[in-house]
């Protein structure tokens, strides 16, 4: 790492690059401790895969371009551990240029442990910009989201149409674990979004707070063991591990 006095960007990004058609190929990438967003891109068919997002100052992952994809990543950690409250997010996903643009997020890994925000948006409302309310499909299959810090919900805008399978939810400081426009899900019917989701604690190995470096590996008995899907989960793990390693496919970034 290194900070570069005569950086002109107060809030640098560990990756950004403005609308483009793509692709853009993210691979085995490790963006931590920056001043600004871990990765942000607003090129369309933008795939980040096999990356660790981890202790930045604002937002991790932010994507905004039709036909994108988040796979196989490890997203944590905010502000370099400052525990104050601030408007940033694990994930943000806006298109505001394309109606109906794509975007998938399939065995990824998210923990936060500040809380006071949306742990993810998608299309928040911006009452002076009305490309906000664009419709976009959305995808989350064989994910683990953990929000431990108090009302940290994960936000989608009425314009989305989600497709929500297989994830894990644990948010035991917050109200509601979703909102998808007026629509509020709490731990008691996170189900009823699709099959196989599921809710409760993915026992991590030791999860970071203020500002350390986790290890999100999976402890025996979560849930998260053996409970995901096949359909469209990566071949390899993180850490390069095949899946599935046991009798079936976990949730989230690595293989028990």
């Amino acid at each position: 790492m290194f900070d570069n006095p005569e950086n002109p960007y107060d809030r640098s990004d560990g990756f950004g690059i403005e609308s483009s058609e793509g692709l853009i190929y993210i691979i085995d990438t490790i963006a931590e401790y920056n001043k600004g967003d871990g990765l942000d891109s607003k090129a369309e068919r933008t795939l980040i895969s096999g990356c660790i997002v981890a202790n930045n100052t604002c937002d991790g992952v932010k994507l905004w371009g039709d036909g994108s994809r988040i796979e196989n990543t490890l997203i944590y950690g905010r502000r370099y551990g400052d525990p104050t409250p601030a408007p940033w997010a694990a994930i943000v996903i806006s298109s505001v240029s394309r109606s109906n643009a794509r975007f998938e997020i399939v065995n990824v890994t998210v923990d936060d442990f500040v809380g006071q925000n949306y742990l993810m948006y998608f299309q928040y409302p911006d009452e002076s910009d009305p490309n906000t309310l664009l419709p976009i499909p959305v995808l989350l299959r064989n994910n683990i989201f953990c929000g431990r810090g108090p009302e940290c919900p994960i936000y989608m805008g009425e314009c989305v149409t989600p497709t929500i399978d297989h994830n894990l939810f644990y948010f035991p400081n917050s109200l509601w674990v979703l909102q998808h426009g007026e629509n509020q899900y709490t731990s008691q019917d996170i189900s009823s979004l699709g099959p196989g989701n599921k809710y409760g604690d993915p026992l991590f190995e030791n999860p970071a707070i203020l500002g350390q470096v986790g290890d999100y590996h999976l402890r025996n008995g979560s849930p998260a063991i053996d409970s995901g899907t096949s359909e469209g989960a990566p071949n390899k793990d993180l850490d390069k591990n095949s899946r599935p390693q046991g009798n079936g496919y976990d949730m989230g970034c690595y293989e028990r």
